[in-house]
């Protein structure tokens, strides 16, 4: 399985017009915990702090609202399925 970047998830939310509270409330995921990551601009499989569940929560939370994380050869993204 292939874990989305820090600046996946920022893409992801601005597909979806949401704010980091509202994913904080939505995923269940902490918000300091949304800010870090984000901050971090990092591939989330290369941090130790962030959680194999937490990161499961967020992507869940997320691909249940139509987002899609595309992982390519050459290049990484976001699409939002209608």
């Amino acid at each position: 399985m292939d874990i989305p970047s820090a600046r996946q998830i920022i893409a992801a939310r601005a597909l979806l017009g949401i704010n980091q509270e509202k994913m904080a409330e939505g995923s269940g995921v902490a918000i300091a915990t949304i800010r870090r990551f984000e901050a971090s601009g990092s591939q989330a499989k290369a941090e130790v702090s962030y959680r194999v569940s937490t990161m499961l929560k967020l992507i869940s939370f997320l691909e249940s609202r139509g987002i899609q994380f595309l992982f390519e050869e050459d290049a990484v993204g976001v699409k939002l399925n209608k």
